[in-house]
């Protein structure tokens, strides 16, 4: 009888064995940033197929962990559908850059912009995907092993600027440049602060804020690594 072809994320689940089967625990990663209402097609990626692939090497005996980062310190874009959810929209304005995570509910109904447009998605990860854990980027600056993390990364800047201007040759980082963003303690925009030095032993940088004019110190919690890193 023939056998019926191998389904391709068998594939990948093979792949993920053969390159880190020799590891303890294998982890399967997804992101989201919640910008506003999540929709069902974020399942896919960022889920759902995260899930199969650990489900698979699973039941073949691997210890297996599943996780979902959300992206709250992302800035606010304050699009149009965005302001629009506000009653008054020169208020919500002044939340533009704002981490996700700081931007008023506009409904009141919640804390803060992140909790609102999460419960319609959050509470049924279950439906989808055998465990799941949800980590939120801002409780994550605050672990130990991510600070060790984003202090490996400014020491070891040069390549990382290296890397990076190989896909920015309009708009090189040069040097001198740091790859940390603060919150604003003055405005609170974490898209228009710039790392001027770095004091790796108190865990703090110094920085100027190019919007509001700002300039002052953040612990390496308040803040977040550049886009991509």
């Amino acid at each position: 009888m023939r056998r019926a072809s191998m389904h391709w994320i068998e594939e990948v689940a093979d792949m993920v064995a053969r390159e880190f089967g020799d590891r303890k625990l294998l982890v399967g990663n997804g992101g989201l940033s919640v910008s506003g209402l999540q929709h069902v097609g974020r399942l896919r990626g960022e889920v759902t197929m995260v899930d199969v692939v650990m489900s698979i090497l699973e039941d073949r005996g691997y210890e297996v962990k599943h996780t979902l980062v959300l992206y709250t310190l992302d800035p606010w874009k304050g699009k149009r559908d965005q302001l629009a959810q506000f009653s008054d929209v020169e208020e919500a304005k002044s939340y533009v850059g704002w981490p996700l995570y700081k931007v008023p509910d506009p409904y009141g109904c919640h804390d803060n912009w992140v909790e609102h447009y999460w419960e319609d998605f959050g509470p049924y990860l279950g439906e989808f995907a055998r465990r799941i854990d949800v980590v939120p980027t801002h409780e994550l600056y605050k672990r130990e092993r991510m600070r060790e993390f984003v202090k490996r990364v400014i020491v070891e800047r040069r390549r990382v600027i290296e890397v990076l201007n190989k896909y920015r040759k309009r708009m090189p980082y040069t040097s001198s440049w740091i790859p940390f963003e603060p919150i604003c303690k003055e405005c609170g925009r974490v898209d228009s602060t710039e790392t001027r030095s770095v004091d790796l032993e108190r865990e703090t940088v110094s920085y100027a804020c190019n919007s509001c004019g700002y300039e002052g110190t953040a612990s390496l919690e308040e803040g977040k690594l550049k886009w991509r890193l």
